[in-house]
């Protein structure tokens, strides 16, 4: 139980850089509704759950489930996910993972954090929220994690769905440049220890039409040509979504059920910025080429 915590550590430092009881930065003079609340997972954990809701939704309007990367909290992007449920027509459902900021509870492997985002999509299911309008949205680790919960509700028949934004085909092969020498060693005990996190394996058990894949050829954290989940799908989906991304997109983007990011390193605009174009989110994208990014992949949600 202690290695299996300080691998939980390694791998989501926000239990521990992330404090509790921040205040949340609420837009009041935002046109959205705001509901704060605990949401129970296994083991005991309470997660510190947000929902924001645009007040002129219009009917059987989609559900975005966020889930943030290693770093990340969603006390940190609030108005982002205001702004983006207001202008795309959806409701958000923020939270932290157990043990970071004010949830709850002990990570000792990746099943916590998988059931952390079932716990909330459960709670829309027994809403009688159709899984079709329910997504998850994960970023880097995130999207590690939400493509294991949907694989696993589409094993059961429902289409949840799902965008995968700069994520890693499994843990091992994303491991630090330092430690690559030793990934031999690692991986079978990361797989040992409950940390292998194959998204890549999950991703075959998703129905293609249900996956929006986002990726980039600069990321500085997670390697495109070894690591990137993208770049383990079979060659006849690669083919579909490469077959049609001229078609929505020109100059240095690709989209197609995905987008390709060939964005330089920036300064960023999220709490993980250090790491480029990997921790700054969309933001440069959404000033420099809305319409055609964002809308992109929001147009995927309502669809």
């Amino acid at each position: 139980m202690i290695f299996d915590k300080l691998i939980g550590n390694y791998i989501l430092p926000a239990q521990h850089s992330i404090p509790k009881n921040i205040p949340l930065n609420i837009e009041e003079e935002g046109n959205s509704s705001f509901s704060n609340f605990m949401v129970s997972s296994v083991n005991g954990a309470e997660l510190d759950t947000l929902i924001i809701r645009p007040n002129h939704l219009k009917k059987n309007s989609p559900y975005v489930v966020y889930l943030c990367g290693m770093r990340g909290s969603y006390t940190h992007k609030i108005k982002q996910y205001q702004q983006r449920a207001e202008q795309y027509g959806h409701t958000a459902i923020c939270f932290n993972y157990t043990n970071v900021g004010n949830s709850t509870g002990e990570v000792y492997n990746e099943k916590q954090l998988i059931n952390d985002g079932k716990a909330q999509v459960q709670r829309l299911l027994d809403l009688n929220i159709p899984a079709n309008k329910i997504t998850l949205y994960g970023l880097s680790l995130g999207g590690a994690i939400a493509t294991l919960i949907v694989s696993q509700f589409q094993k059961r028949g429902l289409r949840i769905r799902l965008i995968n934004d700069r994520s890693f085909s499994k843990l091992s092969e994303a491991l630090p440049q330092q430690l690559q020498k030793v990934k031999p060693i690692l991986s079978p005990l990361l797989k040992y220890f409950g940390w292998e996190l194959n998204a890549a394996q999950a991703m075959q058990f998703i129905n293609k039409e249900d996956i929006f894949i986002i990726t980039s050829k600069e990321d500085q954290l997670i390697p495109y040509r070894n690591a990137a989940l993208y770049q383990t799908m079979k060659p006849e989906m690669k083919k579909l979504y490469e077959n049609v991304c001229y078609k929505k997109l020109t100059h240095s983007y690709k989209i197609s059920n995905g987008i390709e990011l060939n964005e330089p390193r920036g300064n960023g605009c999220d709490p993980e910025s250090k790491y480029g174009v990997h921790g700054a989110l969309l933001e440069k994208l959404i000033d420099k080429d809305k319409n055609r990014v964002i809308e992109s992949v929001f147009k995927f949600v309502r669809s």
